[in-house]
This record gives C-alpha cells, sequence and structure tokens, in this order.
C-alpha cells in the first residue's frame, strides 16, 4: 500500500505544475510592432552624444542604449544573441521594404528642409 500511496502523491504533484506559457519568438512581426525599431526610433532623441567627450564614453552610452532596447524586446534573450538574430531577421525583403521607406521619408524632410533654408536666403 505504501508503493501505491507513493504512486498518487507523485501523480498529485505532476497535476499541480502548470505549463509554461511559451516564450514570445524573436521575428520580423516584433521588431516591426511598437517595442521593435519604432520604439527604437523614437527614443533616439535620449540618446547623447558628445563630440567633445571621449570617444570611449559615448561608445558605452550607444551600447547601454542598444542593451535596453534589446532587453526590453526580448528579455531572456543575452544581448549578443539578441542582435544576432535581429541581424538575421533584418536581412528579410519586409524589413528592407521597411528600411527604404525610411531613408526615403529621411531625404524627403532633408529636401524639404533645404527647400525652406533656400527661402529664407532668397529674402
Amino acid at each position: 500500500m505504501n508503493n501505491e500511496e507513493k504512486k498518487d502523491k507523485k501523480d498529485k504533484k505532476e497535476k499541480k505544475r502548470a505549463k509554461r506559457a511559451p516564450l514570445p519568438k524573436l521575428d520580423a512581426e516584433r521588431l516591426l510592432g511598437e517595442d521593435g525599431l519604432r520604439k527604437l526610433r523614437m527614443k533616439s532623441h535620449e540618446l547623447f552624444i558628445n563630440k567633445r567627450e571621449d570617444p570611449e564614453k559615448n561608445l558605452r552610452n550607444l551600447m547601454t542604449f542598444y542593451q535596453i532596447w534589446a532587453h526590453e524586446l526580448f528579455p531572456s534573450m543575452k544581448f549578443r544573441d539578441a542582435i544576432v538574430k535581429t541581424e538575421k531577421i533584418c536581412r528579410e525583403k519586409r524589413l528592407n521594404v521597411y528600411f527604404q521607406t525610411l531613408r526615403a521619408e529621411k531625404k524627403n524632410d532633408q529636401n524639404d528642409q533645404n527647400d525652406k533654408d533656400s527661402d529664407l536666403n532668397l529674402f
């Protein structure tokens, strides 16, 4: 009877264990989402790089900025692994199209700014 009681206790312990929720995967959807590249772009104004300071300090600030972003995006992955995975995902066509639109927007913004500056110089 002792063996049967032990088996019953093991069965109860096994039943009590809850299944873990699946970990989110780092994929193109996640990079294009709110916490992905958009968040990185929006928070980039918080990054301050001073030309007069030590370049090592500036690099440290930049790496810390990226580490925080990567940890918020995928907390269970190490920074190096997150960067490697992000680089692989960024080779996909969807993300290349996204980067092309960002570049086009930036170019249009610069052209608009140049037009405004040239208009001011005429007067």
